[in-house]
């Protein structure tokens, strides 16, 4: 949920298409990143299903708003 509001923070803060395209980029990468540092993180564990999360939350924002944008 997290990169779910992340996402739509992004939206209200930087309307332009162009901005939005770079921070759809930069959340989903960051997504990948941060879940994968948790195999290296004591007491932290990888798992798919939170990269899947993480990743379906930023997918999810970024066609949201390509729908509403066609509207």
């Amino acid at each position: 949920y997290a990169f779910l509001i992340l996402g739509i923070l992004g939206i209200l803060a930087y309307p332009s298409n162009k901005k939005i395209n770079f921070i759809f980029i930069y959340l989903f990468i960051l997504s990948i990143i941060l879940e994968l540092m948790h195999i290296m993180i004591p007491e932290r564990s990888f798992q798919y299903s939170d990269l899947f999360g993480n990743s379906l939350g930023v997918i999810f924002i970024f066609t949201v708003l390509k729908f509403w944008k066609l509207k």
